[in-house]
């Protein structure tokens, strides 16, 4: 009996901290901290992400790329010639994110650039990428398919 006080015990705190943590991000992200000035990321864990790998800036490019980041211009212009990220997102966030990171690619493509795509700051391939997004929404129908189980009981 003292074991299972104990884990559950555990189990709140680590659920406080960890909560707590989304809360900072999310505080951070809507006080613009993150995700503004700059696609430069410092911790590559867990992040997905596009660089383009090109010398030749066009408007077309910049205004795609404005539609997925609300950046300045000039900040977009020199995440394109520093070779950064252009985009990027978390492998454990939201399914909705990933697949704007897979439409922003296929955009890229069919204005004929070369996105290139980045996991954990490795090169990748679509092929992953798809099969991870396919992941992702098998989990959600799943977590779904719970939900309305659960509800229904």
């Amino acid at each position: 009996m003292r074991v299972k006080a104990k884990i559950k015990n555990t189990f709140k705190v680590g659920m406080v901290i960890i909560g707590r943590i989304v809360f900072l991000e999310n505080e951070l992200k809507n006080k613009n901290f993150l995700g503004e000035k700059s696609m430069k990321i410092n911790n590559t864990k867990n992040i997905a992400g596009i660089k383009i790998r090109t010398d030749k800036v066009s408007a077309d490019l910049i205004k795609l790329i404005k539609e997925y980041r609300n950046d300045a211009i000039s900040d977009i212009r020199n995440d394109i010639l520093n070779y950064d990220y252009v985009y990027a997102c978390s492998f454990t966030g939201k399914t909705a994110e990933f697949e704007k990171l897979l439409n922003l690619y296929n955009e890229l493509i069919s204005l004929g650039y070369e996105p290139i795509l980045f996991d954990e700051n490795k090169e990748s391939n679509i092929e992953y990428f798809n099969n991870w997004l396919e992941s992702c929404r098998d989990t959600d129908k799943e977590i779904e398919d719970d939900d309305s189980f659960t509800e229904s009981n």
